[in-house]
């Protein structure tokens, strides 16, 4: 795990002085954390050697907002008259933050199909899928109602005696 905490660290350490070298608008942190994203890319070895720094990281993660939030406390009385600007600028920041991940997971989504679509066939869920299912045969018109009705695995549960119990009949 000190492999681990070691690489962050440096990575974190090469981000803040590219960030000041280049006098960059964006944190050194970010840049930090994007040069780890194109390095586990490049060498998807080294996720092992990072994996169980960041899983300890992320495990602690709310505690690593008790700083931010004792300073929004101690400055609390002077923002008084801005908190109709900061409710805004949080509801905007956070929806570009929801749509910003969204995309990037639909973009590695698609990515990871493409580079790997032989590994998907290899899957259980794949596997599955492909089997041949031959449909049952459909009953003739002489021995059906005149209302057709969907299958029983597709039909809604009926509130009959012969209906599935519910969570109130476990619980009793």
């Amino acid at each position: 795990m000190l492999r681990g905490f070691t690489v962050l660290l440096l990575l974190l350490c090469a981000g803040e002085a590219a960030s000041h070298a280049l006098h960059l608008p964006v944190p050194g942190a970010v840049v930090g954390m994007a040069l780890a994203l194109g390095l586990l890319i490049w060498r998807p070895r080294l996720a092992g050697v990072v994996e169980g720094a960041a899983d300890l990281l992320i495990r602690h993660l709310s505690l690593l907002f008790v700083p931010a939030g004792v300073g929004v406390v101690a400055i609390a009385s002077g923002l008084s008259g801005e908190w109709p600007a900061i409710i805004v600028t949080l509801l905007v920041s956070a929806t570009l933050a929801m749509l910003v991940t969204a995309g990037c997971t639909v973009a590695t989504a698609r990515w990871l199909a493409r580079r790997a679509p032989d590994a998907a066939a290899d899957t259980p869920t794949a596997a599955a899928a492909s089997t041949k299912v031959t449909p049952s045969p459909q009953p003739s018109a002489a021995d059906t109602p005149s209302t057709v009705s969907a299958p029983v695995a597709n039909r809604p549960a009926s509130k009959g005696a012969d209906a599935a119990p519910t969570d109130k009949a476990h619980r009793q």
